[in-house]
């Protein structure tokens, strides 16, 4: 009797006339194979000894005992149900110096979050900080760095205060435009566990300064890139998102020759992530994000797109210690919504403690695994249908974040092929 089968999480894409490259999403596996090599019959397969110990090993070929769609949700369930890491996102304020076009926020809102509500939430890091070994502190907004003065710095020293007293683990992020930031914060962030700036540019210095600016005719893409510096000299990564359309992308390389002449030993702290403006995402314009890729990578950059591995890496809203409080105290699990017209999942209280409203958390917590065509998907252990924001959205509706299409399936397979080859040159 036939003790393998063939894993439902293989995918074979050919890369050149006599060569495939067989993937597996669960195991996360690459391995360059014979054209058609995958398609024979498994019984001979397996009776190749040397081959069959390889495609066990990486997974292609699995016990027939196995379930793999279990599999997938004990993994899922023992990485969003982590009981070692709190992750607390703030928003300091709604409020932002720039006036992006894309931005999702309406920002009618200017208010800073207030010393009471501020107040709360140093009594919510006292109450959950002793119970786990790291705690994550973030800023969100908005521009979390127009509250810099009265909150974020004031919240990180506290922060910092009790972790150091409990033996807590402490990391600090911005997500940030990086224009506000000074000589003097940086020297406080250096001593203060600030770990990485997620910091954004909108094509060269022309496109950029027309997308992201305080007033007309300023240039905040050069001001943006010196602050970069400084943060790269002084030991803090910065993650640089660079948002592309099809109006922008083949300027982006410019930007690569301006970073190219830092001459810093610190590059090694940037990661470049591309990441498509939403508005611009249905024009197709792969070729020329690859070929910009590319540039960024043959200068010693490491850039990439998004890196798809949405169950070994969920989304941090995904996961059951996550949580962020809004300027005004009501708490969501997701950054990314209208925080002035999306219904709150929760509320700080005056005790610091977060009361989830509606059953919200148990929601999110059991979102996942009920879309039938992920459960049929060859990448259902790096996708699953993106996160649990989505799968609330489409409750009880089939989808596919790909539409169905296998191509653009394969499309994340190479990308993924790419990532892994540029990393280990």
């Amino acid at each position: 009797m036939q003790k393998y089968k063939l894993s439902q999480f293989n995918s074979i894409i050919s890369i050149s006339d006599n060569i495939d490259v067989a993937y597996n999403a669960y195991s996360n596996r690459f391995m360059l194979l014979r054209k058609g090599l995958m398609k024979a019959n498994l019984s001979e397969m397996v009776s190749n000894l040397e081959l069959k110990d390889a495609l066990v090993k990486g997974g292609f070929v699995i016990d027939k005992s196995i379930n793999e769609i279990e599999k997938v949700k004990e993994l899922s369930r023992k990485i969003d149900i982590d009981d070692e890491k709190f992750n607390l996102i703030i928003n300091p304020t709604l409020s932002c110096n720039f006036k992006c076009w894309y931005c999702y926020e309406t920002k009618k809102n200017k208010a800073l979050m207030s010393i009471d509500v501020l107040q709360n939430v140093k009594l919510l890091i006292k109450n959950k900080a002793p119970m786990f070994s790291l705690f994550h502190l973030a800023f969100f907004g908005g521009e979390p760095l127009l509250g810099y003065n009265k909150l974020v710095k004031p919240l990180i020293e506290y922060t910092n205060s009790i972790c150091a007293k409990c033996n807590t683990k402490l990391i600090v992020s911005f997500t940030s435009n990086g224009y506000l930031i000074t000589d003097d914060m940086v020297k406080f962030f250096k001593i203060n566990n600030v770990d990485n700036f997620q910091i954004t540019l909108d094509g060269n210095k022309d496109l950029h300064n027309k997308t992201r600016y305080q007033s007309k005719g300023s240039d905040s893409y050069s001001r943006i890139l010196d602050n970069i510096k400084l943060l790269l000299e002084n030991g803090i990564g910065v993650t640089l998102r660079l948002n592309y359309t099809d109006d922008n992308i083949n300027s982006l390389k410019e930007v690569a020759d301006d970073i190219e002449k830092f001459n810093l030993n610190q590059l090694k702290l940037l990661y470049i992530s591309f990441h498509q403006v939403w508005q611009n995402a249905n024009v197709d314009i792969k070729k020329e994000v690859d070929i910009t890729i590319e540039y960024f990578n043959s200068k010693g950059f490491h850039a990439s797109v998004p890196i798809f591995n949405n169950v070994k890496c969920s989304c941090y809203a995904d996961k059951k210690n996550n949580a962020l409080v809004n300027y005004n105290g009501d708490v969501f699990k997701c950054t990314a919504i209208d925080f002035e017209n999306t219904k709150r999942d929760g509320v700080l209280t005056n005790a610091g403690s977060i009361v989830w409203e509606n059953d919200s958390l148990n929601i999110r917590l059991n979102s996942k695994f009920k879309n039938r065509p992920c459960l049929k998907c060859r990448l259902l252990p790096i996708c699953n249908g993106a996160c649990s924001q989505k799968a609330i959205y489409y409750q009880g509706r089939d989808y596919c974040v790909f539409s169905g299409d296998e191509k653009k399936k394969d499309d994340v397979i190479l990308d993924l092929f790419l990532n892994y080859v540029n990393c280990v040159k």
